[in-house]
C-alpha cells in the first residue's frame, strides 16, 4: 500500500486498491464465530484502570457529543463506532434499522486478527484513516456497507478508532472529513481533560507512594509504569539499564504487595467520582 498523505493529488487515505497482492492476502485469515475474542474484558478494564488515562466513556460521551453536533449534516443513514486502541467496539451509534440488526456491539473485536479486512483493522494497520468499500471486506456482515475509519490520536498516542459506516451504494469520499473533524475535535477535548486528570492524579498519588515507603526513584518508576511504558522506554528516559528498571518495579510490588501491573494499577486506580469535571 502506498504511503498516506494528508494533502495532494489523491488525498490523506489509504484503500484497498493501493494494496499489494500479500498485503491483502495478511488481513485474509479473521476468526469468523459469534464468541467475544479472548482477553476482550481484560483489555477494556485495562484501560478503566490506568490513572493517567480517560476511561472508555469519557471517549464515549465525548464522541457522542462530536456526532450529535455534525449529524445534521450527514445526509444519508450512518452508523458510528468508537473502538479502543485494539479494535474493541466501545460504542456503536446508529442512525438506520439495518446496523442496529448487524450484530455488532461493545465488545466485538474490528482488528484484523478477529475480523481482517475492514476500515478499522486498516486504519489500525498504517495509522491513517482506512476507507473499505462493501465487498472488499472480508467479512459478510460488512459487505453492504463502505466504511471509512480514523485513528483518535493525542499526547502521541493513539487512543482508539472513530468509523462511519453507510450504505455501499452511496460514494465514499463525502464521509471522511466527517470523519477526520470527529477525530481531530474528539482528540482535541480529551486532551484537555486528561492534561486535568493528569494533575489531579499526580496530587492523589504522592501519599499513597508515601504510604507504601517508595524511594524518588521508585516514584518516578512507578508514575510511568501506571502510564504503561516499558522498562526499556523508561530506562531510555531516566538513563539507566533496563535491567534496573525491572529490578525497581519488583521491589516496587513487593512494597505494595502485588504480582503485576494490573494490580499495581487496581491498587492506586482513583475514585470514579475524579473523572468528571
Amino acid at each position: 500500500m502506498s504511503a498516506g498523505i494528508w494533502s495532494g493529488k489523491k488525498g490523506y487515505w489509504y484503500t484497498v486498491d493501493e494494496m499489494t497482492e500479500e498485503e491483502r492476502r495478511s488481513f485474509g485469515h479473521a476468526v469468523t464465530d459469534e464468541t467475544h475474542p479472548a482477553g476482550t474484558l481484560h483489555r477494556l478494564a485495562d484501560a478503566l484502570c490506568s490513572p493517567f488515562r480517560l476511561p472508555p466513556d469519557r471517549m464515549v460521551e465525548t464522541l457522542r457529543d462530536e456526532i450529535g453536533g455534525i449529524a445534521s449534516f450527514i445526509p444519508i443513514p450512518f452508523a458510528a463506532f468508537l473502538t479502543d486502541e485494539h479494535g474493541f467496539i466501545l460504542d456503536v451509534i446508529s442512525h438506520s434499522l439495518p446496523f442496529r440488526v448487524s450484530g455488532l456491539e461493545v465488545g466485538y473485536n474490528l482488528a484484523k486478527g478477529s475480523c481482517g479486512l475492514n476500515a478499522v483493522s486498516l486504519s489500525m494497520e498504517k495509522n491513517g484513516i482506512g476507507v473499505v468499500r462493501g465487498d472488499e471486506h472480508t467479512l459478510p456482515i460488512f459487505r453492504n456497507w463502505n466504511c471509512v475509519s480514523a485513528p483518535l490520536e493525542w499526547n502521541g498516542d493513539i487512543r482508539g478508532y472513530i468509523d462511519l459506516s453507510f450504505e455501499s451504494d452511496c460514494r465514499v469520499e463525502f464521509a471522511i472529513p466527517f470523519v477526520k473533524l470527529l477525530s481531530l475535535n474528539a482528540a482535541s477535548r480529551l486532551m484537555v481533560e486528561e492534561r486535568v486528570l493528569h494533575e489531579r492524579r499526580k496530587e492523589h498519588l504522592e501519599p499513597l507512594f508515601e504510604e507504601f515507603r517508595l524511594s524518588p526513584r521508585e516514584k518516578e518508576i512507578a508514575q510511568a509504569w501506571m502510564a504503561r511504558k516499558s522498562a526499556l522506554y523508561i530506562a531510555n528516559e531516566l538513563g539507566i539499564a533496563e535491567g534496573t528498571v525491572r529490578n525497581m518495579v519488583r521491589s516496587i510490588y513487593t512494597k505494595m504487595n502485588v504480582g503485576d501491573r494490573w494490580q499495581f494499577m487496581s491498587k492506586l486506580a482513583p475514585p470514579r467520582s475524579e473523572y468528571r469535571n
